[in-house]
């Protein structure tokens, strides 16, 4: 009889919690709908608002121009939470909301080939409704880790979703044999009629890091992974995904043989210019590691053989996250995404994850270790003195670890979801999923990525302990960020941002409490909001910024 009064009073503090977890968020989608829009005939979005006028977030050009940012590649994470507020309310207000602005940027913002207008270098200006382009990057479409929210998109309109992943490989892909591609698309190009039915010659394929004038960066790749496996995965269309497994054999062929580390680049900047000076960062003068490493470590140093700090975000978090999620979906036709994304990471916690202290060496793909190493010379890496040194691995790495784990039942990639929870005030996650779990009742985490960690957990192994963290760290969550129905950074407190992952963690711990199934809710990809560009400061000066680092400074 006690033990049955624990857990009925339990339940009803877990109720409780649910049901102002609910309250505060729907009081946010609320204020993000009243504020964040700025007519009803117009149903495009702001990026977020500063708190003292409600006024949308503004872009400062250099001469002077102010837009207001409403960028459509800066609300998927939005659009996931308006998705799971509506099926876990039944109030579709907010999932209609999302899918009128995804049908208006269908009808007005896109070229001839179905390309949107948004990204790092494209936004729609609230004030004239039309697209802006950043400066030196009008007219050019980028997406590094956007992840679509596309199964909205499909939602609303399937052949324009189409249309457009199409338009986004016609854009990112300038030789469809070598696959060289870059992060800046071309807005207007001609596209062919029989889209994936080019010819591809695989004896012809370049070896590794063959130079070329677009930069492969894997966060600009992975991108056009997610779009050609969804829309096979949406579609049943099977040349889509061939294009996406001959992308993706180019990022595992990057990697070491014999470590297996790397891959974030399979290309190298073709020199068309020689530098003046070692300032000179720009990829046109050449392979910028190989200028700034060189010296030391011999030509073989090239860009996409280093790997520091936002790299092994890109390859070992947001890669495996997303790749994940495709094997998933597709199942045996994702083989290939889940047998590179194990391979990555079992290399990167053999050679560059530190067990005894959580950290993340900087290495080169050859397992060089160039912890305390200082740069001997300026470059794009970091200035002349500057020491890369190890770098704690955070809460995200929790869920790529776990999901690994998942996925494959290897019980190094358990260990290092249990090393990373005990190093991060978790406690101990258990010797095995659910098993002489250990974790700490007064942790002080109020991580987002954390609790949706615990909340995978709890899902898969049903233990209370998970969902007992988890609520402690909802707690946390909700007492750090949530201010007078507003979600708000603690860098930023003079404005906010819409596409913040805080409202999606505690909807996601919501919806473990009622136990509804997993495939009515939106997957977490964790993708990127940026927009980047020169701005002008309130005393004149004009940087580059990529608010997605320094948004609150806006």
């Amino acid at each position: 009889m006690v033990c049955k009064q624990k857990e009925s009073d339990k339940q009803k503090k877990y109720d409780k919690q649910k049901e102002r977890i609910l309250s505060c968020v729907q009081s946010y989608a609320e204020n993000v709908l009243h504020y964040g829009r700025v007519s009803e005939d117009f149903p495009l979005f702001a990026d977020g608002i500063y708190m003292k006028d409600k006024k949308p977030v503004r872009w400062r050009f250099p001469e002077g121009v102010e837009c207001e940012l409403s960028d459509m590649a800066n609300h998927q994470t939005m659009y996931r939470n308006f998705a799971l507020l509506s099926e876990l309310t039944g109030e579709e207000t907010y999932k209609k909301a999302a899918k009128e602005e995804i049908a208006y940027y269908f009808t007005h913002y896109r070229d001839e080939s179905g390309l949107l207008m948004m990204g790092g270098h494209m936004f729609v200006d609230l004030k004239t409704r039309k697209p802006v382009g950043k400066v030196d990057k009008m007219g050019l479409h980028e997406l590094k880790n956007c992840f679509p929210f596309y199964e909205l998109m499909f939602e609303v309109d399937a052949e324009a979703t189409e249309q457009y992943i199409e338009a986004v490989w016609n854009a990112h892909v300038f030789d469809w044999n070598t696959l060289e591609i870059s992060r800046h698309g071309e807005y207007n190009k001609e596209k062919p009629q029989a889209f994936w039915e080019r010819q591809y010659e695989e004896y012809q394929k370049p070896e590794p890091f063959f130079e070329a004038l677009g930069l492969s960066f894997m966060d600009a790749g992975n991108d056009l992974l997610l779009s050609a496996g969804m829309l096979a995965a949406f579609t049943g269309k099977e040349k889509p995904l061939e294009w996406a497994k001959r992308l993706l054999g180019q990022y595992v062929s990057a990697r070491d043989e014999r470590t297996g580390l790397g891959g974030y680049q399979f290309t190298q900047p073709k020199k068309r210019m020689e530098p003046t000076n070692d300032r000179e960062t720009m990829s046109w003068f050449g392979d910028r590691a190989r200028r700034q490493f060189g010296p030391e470590f011999g030509d073989w140093v090239l860009e996409g053989r280093v790997i520091f700090p936002h790299h092994v975000e890109c390859m070992y978090y947001k890669n495996a996250l997303m790749q994940l999620y495709l094997a998933e979906l597709l199942g045996s036709k994702g083989e290939a995404f889940k047998k590179a994304t194990l391979d990555g990471m079992r290399a990167f916690l053999t050679y560059e994850y530190d067990f005894s202290d959580n950290g993340i060496r900087p290495m080169l793909s050859d397992g060089t270790d160039l912890s305390g190493y200082a740069l001997k010379r300026d470059g794009y890496f970091g200035a002349k003195g500057f020491a890369y040194q190890k770098e704690e691995a955070d809460e995200r790495f929790l869920i790529s670890a776990f999901r690994a784990y998942q996925a494959s039942k290897e019980e190094i990639f358990w260990e290092f979801a249990r090393n990373v929870a005990k190093f991060r005030g978790l406690g101990d996650l258990g010797t095995q999923p659910g098993e002489n779990v250990k974790l700490d009742p007064n942790t002080t985490c109020a991580d987002a990525r954390a609790l949706i960690a615990l909340v995978e957990l709890y899902r898969a192994t049903k233990n209370p302990d998970y969902c007992d963290e988890a609520a402690v760290v909802a707690e946390n969550l909700l007492s750090e960020r949530y201010r007078d129905g507003w979600f708000l950074h603690p860098e930023a407190t003079h404005l906010c941002r819409f596409d913040e992952a805080e409202p999606f963690a505690l909807l996601l711990y919501c919806a473990a409490l009622e136990d509804l199934p997993e495939e009515k809710l939106p997957k977490f990809l964790d993708g990127e909001a940026y927009v980047q560009g020169a701005y002008r400061n309130a005393d004149g000066s004009v940087e580059n910024r990529n608010y997605a680092k320094s948004f609150y400074l806006l």
